[in-house]
């Protein structure tokens, strides 16, 4: 992508964009609600490769891909109306782990000296005694993640290059090898421990060892779902059997969703559409089953996690909590090309080259303009804080 973004980001005069952007994201701090009955839990993040919203029945996919996923989802508390800022792993992460929403046409992960100005969650937790560990199957020179894991804070990473395990495929140590090698991790960690997990096989070109799921054609990223979800299952088992699982968080979410055979617009909604599952002993059983259907992107997982621990969250200022009845519903989300916005009618949807709308829920042309305005005045006051990151 090389052009000058800095044309594409000045739309609107900055004291009008800024103006927006901090209205976009006021509310009134307070959360009504507790989650989680233990002050200092265990954190588990498990980052799903590209796990679409469209395959997952509680969310309204498809029934029966997901059965281990669909039924934690009964005992966790899930969010029915996220989606991602992006469609790449890189600012996949830098958005669940730094709060920092994708800015079209740019992988900070790639700019070492400007993410390492980006707040984290491994940082945020360290700072109270937490440890920190971080592993994927493929190799984390993808996308730079591997860079900007260091540079964010982790204590450890391990990817392929340090693991001899099989199964194997061309991108890496598939789901069922990983998990297992991931809970021996979780197990001897020292307490209180922030450690995740990026999954692999459910990327193609979906070389698991599995049979195709009945159903579906023989597609490859179907069965890999199911594949994964089978490991997932038995991941989760491994966590319930820990002696202090009443201790321990699990946070299950996608890095980005995917195209598939029910949708291969990359401009659709669906294509964004992302589970984010919150399961574990120090749930509180109150919120054991529940939904929220507030509408918001996995950049906002960063301060709400925080804020229900009690921490500070100042630092992650693009980041909304979503169990702050007062916080705003929208999510961003954009392509190399495109830029979006999310909120409760649909999805508006601008294509930045050709400089024309894609789709919008709305008919009237002002409410068209409002919601690209929205959407441009956080990217635009993203892209001048990048800029003097």
């Amino acid at each position: 992508f090389k052009v000058d973004l800095s044309s594409y980001y000045q739309n609107l005069d900055p004291a009008v964009s800024d103006k927006m952007m901090m209205e976009l994201y006021a509310s009134d701090d307070i959360d009504t609600v507790r989650i989680f009955d233990k002050d200092k839990p265990n954190i588990v993040l498990v980052t799903l490769e590209g796990w679409s919203g469209q395959m997952i029945e509680p969310l309204g996919g498809e029934a029966g891909v997901t059965p281990n996923f669909n039924k934690l989802c009964e005992e966790g508390l899930l969010f029915t109306e996220i989606y991602s800022t992006g469609g790449t792993s890189e600012t996949g992460h830098s958005s669940i782990i730094s709060g920092y929403p994708t800015i079209a046409g740019i992988s900070i992960s790639t700019l070492s000296s400007k993410c390492r100005q980006l707040p984290s969650l491994p940082e945020s937790f360290g700072a109270i005694g937490y440890n920190s560990f971080y592993t994927f199957g493929g190799s984390l020179s993808y996308g730079n993640i591997g860079g900007y894991l260091t540079d964010v804070g982790f204590d450890r990473l391990v990817d392929e290059n340090d693991l001899d395990l099989e199964p194997t495929g061309k991108l890496g140590i598939h789901d069922e090898a990983m998990f297992p090698y991931f809970l021996s991790e979780v197990e001897k960690a020292e307490r209180p421990y922030f450690y995740g997990l990026f999954t692999q096989s459910t990327h193609s070109p979906y070389d698991m060892p599995a049979e195709p799921f009945p159903g579906y054609d023989n597609d490859g990223y179907v069965t890999s779902m199911h594949y994964a979800d089978d490991h997932l299952g038995k991941f989760a088992e491994g966590i319930r059997n820990l002696t202090d699982y009443e201790n321990t968080v699990v946070i299950f979410i996608a890095d980005h969703g995917r195209a598939n055979i029910y949708n291969q617009n990359t401009y659709d909604e669906k294509y964004f559409h992302i589970p984010l599952l919150i399961w574990g002993g120090a749930l509180d059983s109150e919120f054991v089953g529940n939904k929220i259907d507030r509408v918001g992107s996995q950049a906002d997982l960063a301060k709400t996690l925080l804020n229900q621990l009690g921490m500070n969250s100042d630092a992650f200022h693009w980041s909304k909590d979503l169990l702050d009845p007062t916080s705003q519903e929208w999510a961003i989300c954009t392509s190399t090309l495109s830029y979006g916005w999310k909120d409760k009618l649909g999805y508006t949807v601008y294509h930045m080259i050709d400089e024309r709308l894609v789709q919008s829920p709305y008919s009237d042309q002002k409410e068209i303009d409002l919601a690209l305005k929205k959407c441009r005045s956080i990217l635009e006051s993203m892209y001048r804080e990048f800029v003097e990151l």
